[in-house]
């Protein structure tokens, strides 16, 4: 484990965090039709992504500040 994601300070890591939501929500209709067609089903149930992408900011916001 000691990989460089180890090394990084927490702001380093938060700034990385918040780029990687970003592009999920840019991407949120492709990724969830991608998603939606991986698990054999019809893109009309698919989950929405908007939800999905903002789960992951939140959740990386309350972990960094228990770090």
């Amino acid at each position: 484990m000691g990989g460089s994601w180890a090394k990084m300070g927490p702001t380093v890591r938060s700034k990385l965090l918040h780029r990687y939501a970003d592009l999920i929500h840019e991407n949120r209709q492709e990724l969830a039709e991608l998603e939606t067609r991986n698990n054999g089903k019809a893109i009309s149930f698919g989950i929405p992504a908007p939800l999905r992408s903002e789960e992951r900011r939140v959740g990386k916001e309350c972990r960094s500040r228990w770090s």
